[in-house]
């Protein structure tokens, strides 16, 4: 067995349809790209390629299904970063 990876995804600000990944020490895992059409696709970075590389990259009919699909092949789990733009109102 080998290692098992958590990831980070954090929208990326200056392109709403992409989603960057992480591992928790903050190295680049790849990205998340929302299709023109419906779907999702993986994009593994160049880094992580022999990680993520057996498992398919999409077109996955949801985020959550890209998601799942990483968790898989990562034996780990997927977290949502903060989103900073989101305020506690009731602060």
């Amino acid at each position: 067995m080998g290692a098992k990876y958590n990831v980070t995804m954090t929208r990326m600000a200056a392109n709403r349809r992409v989603w960057a990944l992480t591992d928790l020490l903050g190295r680049p895992m790849g990205q998340i790209i929302g299709t023109r059409g419906p779907g999702f696709i993986i994009k593994p970075d160049k880094r992580a390629q022999h990680i993520m590389s057996r498992d398919p990259h999409g077109p996955f009919g949801s985020l959550e299904d890209a998601l799942r699909a990483i968790e898989r092949r990562l034996r780990g789990v997927c977290r949502w970063a903060p989103n900073p733009d989101v305020r506690d109102v009731g602060r």
